[in-house]
């Protein structure tokens, strides 16, 4: 960040958004193969019932994936979880063993679809690019800031190395006010990502049997009060997503 600063002092913010957004793609691409087995054992999916369900949903969703894993998440948490992560050649299926161990097979079919979905709709891009954006907006606000009032602050130069705890403290202020902004986009992500697996699976049953085992699993809040999930959820409220199922 120094050295943006330092290189293009007038447009380092941009910088940092593109620079963002590549680490963001980056990570995404590497960490099924690389990071992730770093910290939890993987294995290939041993349920020959399962897999093959779980390969008739991606066949109809047009999804393709190169494995699916089963991950030894019960290590560090009994939280359950999924996710469909990578890019290209190293997009995989990654079933915690939380999940395979509590969850029938129709709900685990629905948890994938919702992971699916993500995929399908474009989530992955629209949320790196969501990030970068608020990356540079933030930097931006602050490159403001301190153009305005560095002087002030008695910071006369861009090189000083107390610009980085103005643009520290900037960003932590910036990204409190635009949280709420993006919580918000988040959860009409996951809005249609739930659509998504419910129109894949129809099966409304089994979606809502699972928002409720994951709710009693996971310790999550049933139905928090509308400003905590406007504020704080990045995911709808358990209350709000069974509703949407029981309208389906």
């Amino acid at each position: 960040l120094m050295a943006l600063i330092q290189l293009d002092p007038e447009r380092w913010w941009g910088w940092m958004a593109l620079l963002w957004a590549a680490w963001s793609v980056f990570l995404t691409r590497v960490a099924p193969q690389w990071l992730i087995p770093l910290f939890y054992r993987q294995s290939p999916l041993k349920d020959a019932s399962l897999k093959e369900r779980l390969q008739a949903l991606l066949t109809r969703c047009g999804a393709q994936v190169r494995d699916i894993l089963e991950v030894n998440l019960s290590r560090s948490t009994k939280k359950a979880n999924a996710c469909l992560c990578g890019l290209g050649r190293s997009r995989r299926i990654l079933l915690s063993d939380t999940l395979l161990a509590n969850y029938p097979a129709e709900e685990v079919e629905v948890v994938v679809a919702h992971e699916v979905g993500h995929h399908r709709l474009h989530h992955l891009p629209i949320g790196i690019a969501l990030s970068a954006a608020a990356m540079g907006l933030g930097c931006f606000l602050v490159h403001r800031l301190v153009k305005t009032w560095g002087l002030p602050l008695g910071i006369p130069r861009w090189d000083d190395p107390a610009v980085l705890m103005i643009v520290g403290l900037g960003l932590t202020l910036v990204n409190l006010l635009l949280m709420p902004v993006l919580h918000g986009l988040w959860r009409l992500l996951e809005l249609s990502a739930d659509r998504f697996s419910l129109e894949q699976t129809q099966n409304p049953k089994a979606f809502i049997g699972t928002m409720r085992r994951l709710a009693e699993q996971n310790l999550a809040e049933v139905s928090p009060p509308p400003w905590v999930e406007w504020l704080f959820y990045d995911h709808p409220s358990i209350a709000r997503r069974v509703a949407m199922a029981e309208g389906f």
